[in-house]
């Protein structure tokens, strides 16, 4: 049982998810807790507002002194203001650090082994166009406008949790049946949160039209390709790896509809 556990476990922090939250205390470890914590504050203080509101609420239809509830909730809600401001600096920071630290593993795995035969390989090269995409922004937002995407919807996900916990102190039945839906949403949607960037043909694309813009805009590239007459060609082709890549990401958009579907009616 014990085994059974502990394999789950392994299973469970061998993830993605925790594979990320790695590299971000490995990118910055003092930026990386502040950040998290942020997260949980932001997440924890709308639910102090409502109940700090309730509260005086409470008070003025005993007739009691409101003096208290509403310093309270002006400091909740001055806190909520401030804490978003800050927090999206610090995952901009946060952000600069990752896009740093991925670049480092980055060189660190082309350079490491002898020689170039390794950059031979096309499958590599192909893997390495999509890894670089953190940082060129290509057919994503870089990484110091990911981490703020990212932390706003663990903000809402920490919100969730502690409205259940709140609705589960009046009506622990009720808390169970919305919490068991809410859950089940993310649970259905667990395979659409899976991107089709490890498709073979999504990589070759991708490679291909970065290869292709490169032409056009690397002073070198761009004067030959001008010089021979080649820049409707070079057009021609980016445009082609780009509706291609295209058209694949929007069939595994497609693949996705049914999970979907299926989180919405639930």
């Amino acid at each position: 049982m014990a085994v059974g556990g502990s394999a789950r476990i392994t299973r469970l922090t061998s993830g993605n998810q925790w594979r990320f939250f790695r590299a971000l205390s490995r990118a910055s470890r003092g930026l990386a807790i502040t950040w998290m914590g942020l997260i949980v504050a932001r997440g924890l203080l709308p639910i102090a507002l409502v109940l700090a509101i309730g509260d005086v609420v409470t008070s003025v239809d005993d007739s009691g002194d409101v003096t208290r509830g509403l310093i309270v909730v002006a400091i909740v809600f001055t806190l909520a203001q401030i804490l978003a401001a800050v927090h999206t600096q610090v995952s901009v920071n946060l952000g600069d650090r990752m896009s740093t630290y991925l670049q480092d593993q980055l060189l660190d795995a082309t350079l490491t082994p002898d020689g170039l035969r390794h950059m031979e390989s096309s499958e590599l090269t192909d893997r390495l166009a999509v890894a670089q995409d953190f940082d060129t922004g290509r057919s994503a937002p870089p990484m110091d406008i990911s981490i703020g995407i990212i932390a706003g919807g663990l903000v809402e996900f920490v919100f969730a949790l502690g409205q259940m916990g709140v609705l589960a102190s009046y009506r622990w039945w009720v808390a169970l049946l919305i919490g068991s839906a809410w859950i089940s949403t993310h649970w259905i949607l667990r395979d659409s949160a899976n991107s089709s960037r490890l498709d073979v043909r999504v990589q070759s694309a991708q490679r291909q039209s970065e290869y292709t813009y490169r032409l056009a805009v690397d002073p070198p590239a761009a004067k030959e390709i001008r010089l021979f007459g080649l820049s409707e060609w070079s057009v021609a082709q980016f445009a082609e790896n780009c509706r291609q890549l295209v058209d694949l990401r929007w069939q595994a958009m497609r693949l996705r509809e049914k999970p979907i579907v299926w989180a919405i009616v639930v």
